[in-house]
């Protein structure tokens, strides 16, 4: 892991557009400031993932931060203690909360899906889903990083996260869990998947991040 770049938050479009972020460590002064900049980095092809540093969050916050496609919210006041694992853990393909923050939304972001959404309606939802999208699914289902199933699959980590964002914009969800409760709710089961050599070189998502 190593930082290839730093700087003010408006240099953020110029220093994607010359280097290959896989992690982006943004602390901008106002929640206003970090939902522009999450809009602004994921209209980019293939954004980084981006860990967002904040003085006072809220539920609410969290949630919009979160919906705006944030990998990973740390306080500024204790970064320094959780950007090593937080860093580690988004470029890897996971959510990366404080802990002090997790347990606001521990119980609402693992809730089930609407009542009214029954089994039909979850199986109709993935019928949106192209035949690679549907693998990528069932990896993801299974608690695969992206990094692995990019291996499993032979293609790019890049490539896998783009089908990820892909599969959340047609299931109508915004992170892994809530499309696998989807994927379990229509009665699915992990299905044969083409798994290529578990030995061959995947990408090193986070050989380079900042």
């Amino acid at each position: 892991m190593s930082v290839v770049a730093d700087g003010h938050t408006s240099r953020v479009l110029d220093v994607m557009n010359r280097l290959s972020l896989s992690v982006l460590v943004a602390s901008p002064a106002t929640e206003d400031e970090a939902l522009r900049l999450l809009r602004t980095i994921n209209c980019q092809p293939v954004p980084p993932r981006t860990v967002v540093l904040a003085d006072r969050i809220s539920k609410k916050a969290v949630r919009a931060l979160l919906d705006a496609r944030a990998a990973g919210i740390l306080r500024r006041s204790t970064a320094r203690l959780h950007l090593p694992w937080a860093v580690q853990a988004t470029a890897q393909g996971a959510l990366a909360l404080e802990p002090a923050l997790a347990s606001l939304l521990v119980d609402s972001y693992l809730e089930p899906l609407r009542r009214d959404q029954t089994q039909s309606e979850a199986e109709s939802l993935l019928t949106r889903l192209t035949a690679r999208e549907r693998e990528v699914l069932t990896l993801l289902a299974d608690g695969y990083a992206a990094p692995e199933i990019a291996a499993m699959l032979s293609l790019a980590t890049g490539t896998v996260k783009s089908h990820m964002r892909s599969v959340y914009d047609k299931l109508g969800v915004s992170n892994r869990i809530q499309a696998a409760r989807v994927f379990w709710s229509a009665g699915s089961a992990p299905t044969p998947v083409p798994r290529h050599d578990a030995n061959r070189s995947a990408d090193n998502t986070f050989s380079r991040s900042a």
